[in-house]
């Protein structure tokens, strides 16, 4: 076998497996983490989205963010949004207020005034929420939350009405092309009727995205 083709074979063995592309994703992951010059990291970070009814009318996005500042004098974060339906109908965030919306590309920022300096190894719990109106109408869905920070923990739970539950769900981790179908370990029925599915992750790749991805 020449050379070439042995390359070329490792090359290949390593599109297949799913290990090999886990554990490039975990070099690369850590070499961006040790390139990090953000204004703070995470400890935990909590993503709950809510389909509030049947038709996908009006949904709701919560995240809530234990953090540790990383820099002196830190006043303002930013917040991104993007998607299908007014994906502002509401935004409420603690602490802070919002002074600022632009656009770049797909993606709507939203600036955050903070209403007082943090310093370096300052710890706040950072809260937004928001609502999306018209945007999940369709019979097959998704929905992103973005690991924008080097974080330890992440906790995603989507919430389905009353009346209307997903046929098949996903969670598809976006660089890798990765799926994991989310079965009954991860549903949770309840007392109103509504159900839930919960993924969990420690120490999310930074800059991945995860995917919700169902049928209804």
């Amino acid at each position: 076998m020449s050379p070439e083709s042995i390359i070329s074979a490792f090359l290949s063995a390593i599109v297949k497996s799913e290990f090999l592309q886990q554990a490039l994703a975990s070099i690369v992951d850590r070499w961006r983490t040790s390139k990090f010059k953000g204004a703070y990291d995470v400890h935990t970070f909590n993503a709950t989205f809510e389909l509030l009814d049947k038709k996908g009318h009006r949904a709701t996005y919560t995240k809530r963010a234990k953090v540790r500042f990383l820099q002196n004098l830190v006043f303002a974060i930013q917040d991104q949004a993007w998607g299908d339906g007014n994906i502002f109908a509401e935004y409420h965030c603690t602490p802070g207020v919002p002074v600022d919306r632009y656009q770049e590309g797909y993606r709507q920022y939203v600036v955050i005034s903070l209403r007082r300096n943090y310093q370096k190894g300052d710890v706040q719990e950072l809260v937004t929420e928001r609502t999306i109106e018209d945007g999940f109408l369709g019979t097959n869905e998704t929905f992103q939350i973005q690991v924008d920070y080097p974080t330890k923990e992440l906790s995603t739970t989507i919430i389905f009405p009353k009346g209307r539950y997903p046929k098949s769900i996903a969670i598809v981790e976006n660089n890798l092309k990765l799926s994991h179908q989310l079965g009954k370990d991860h549903e949770t029925r309840l007392p109103d009727g509504r159900v839930s599915y919960t993924w969990w992750v420690k120490r999310p790749r930074l800059f991945e995205g995860y995917i919700f991805k169902w049928e209804w």
